[in-house]
């Protein structure tokens, strides 16, 4: 399922709109009911989590700055780099990342996702060839889509 496809289904609350079972029966009661989904809203976040990344590998630089929130402040720790603030200084750092520079090939393991509200963070592993790197990605939901807002990487102790 893609995010749009996600979207949709869930309302304002982040709730799904399921059909409401009869306890005794387990069928249908031809009632709609509003029912909390966590899984499905977690689906979407790692579906944002992995556009980043996804961004990340081909080099997509417009991929990258459509993800990065236009409303909320940013910011981002590259592995090395002092912490970068603002979207536009974001911005260009992944421009020089992906853009001008050799970026490289990345994959990610055991994404975590701790969710409060309007506001997700995805924790996971970042495999660069032999290096790995944890990483931080913080995601808030604006105008309908989970969009980020922090990204930081560092080297994990040997």
């Amino acid at each position: 399922m893609n995010a749009a496809t996600a979207s949709r289904l869930m309302g304002a609350q982040g709730r799904s709109h399921l059909p409401l079972r009869d306890l005794a029966t387990g069928q249908p009661s031809g009632k709609l009911g509003f029912v909390m989904n966590d899984l499905l809203e977690n689906a979407v976040i790692l579906e944002a989590n992995d556009a980043f990344y996804s961004a990340f590998r081909r080099r997509d630089y417009l991929a990258m700055e459509d993800l990065w929130s236009k409303q909320a402040n940013v910011c981002c720790y590259h592995p090395g780099w002092p912490g970068i603030m603002g979207r536009e200084e974001v911005l260009d750092s992944w421009y020089s990342l992906l853009v001008l520079g050799d970026t490289p090939d990345i994959n990610v393991t055991h994404p975590t996702i701790i969710r409060n509200g309007s506001t997700a963070v995805v924790f996971c592993t970042e495999h660069l060839g032999e290096v790995s790197l944890i990483a931080t990605n913080t995601f808030v939901i604006e105008d309908g889509s989970w969009r980020m807002v922090h990204h930081q990487a560092s080297q994990l102790p040997s």
